[in-house]
């Protein structure tokens, strides 16, 4: 089991326009999300004090219909990294089922293989893709 660090607030702004050209996202809608994220800067205002404007760099917004979304066609990147014929290897296969290797809901993925020897390759692979997201993995979540 893979748990994502803060899963929302992990996606670098600058891996959104990348991933939305990935995905063949008409070129309008990458401009319109793409506002969204560059140059975003936040302030936090109560009664008796308002902080100054501090830059955004990371995280889809909360509270839309729109940033599960983006943050999913973000993690679809991982999956089809993980669905690679190098990957695709492990897992296991039932007569109905073609091989199965991972699981994922939300933020959440599953990796599996069916021999103990390759427990370890499999969960390597996909730290390698983790890392180069710059995406943090909760080790201490993780099983």
């Amino acid at each position: 089991m893979l748990d994502l660090k803060n899963a929302f607030g992990e996606v670098h702004h600058s891996f959104i326009p990348e991933v939305l050209k990935y995905h063949h996202i008409p070129r309008h809608i990458q401009t319109i999300i793409g506002n969204l994220y560059s140059n975003f800067y936040t302030s936090a205002i109560t009664k008796s004090f308002k902080t100054p404007f501090i830059k955004v760099g990371r995280g889809v917004l909360q509270g839309d219909c729109l940033s599960p979304l983006t943050f999913n066609l973000c993690f679809n990147i991982f999956i089809r990294y993980i669905s690679d014929p190098k990957s695709a290897q492990f897992g296991f296969s039932t007569p109905s089922l073609n091989p199965l290797h991972w699981i994922q809901f939300a933020d959440e993925a599953a990796v599996i293989t069916s021999l103990q020897n390759e427990n370890k390759l499999l969960p390597n692979h996909s730290s390698r893709w983790f890392d180069w997201a710059d995406m943090t993995i909760r080790v201490d979540k993780c099983s």
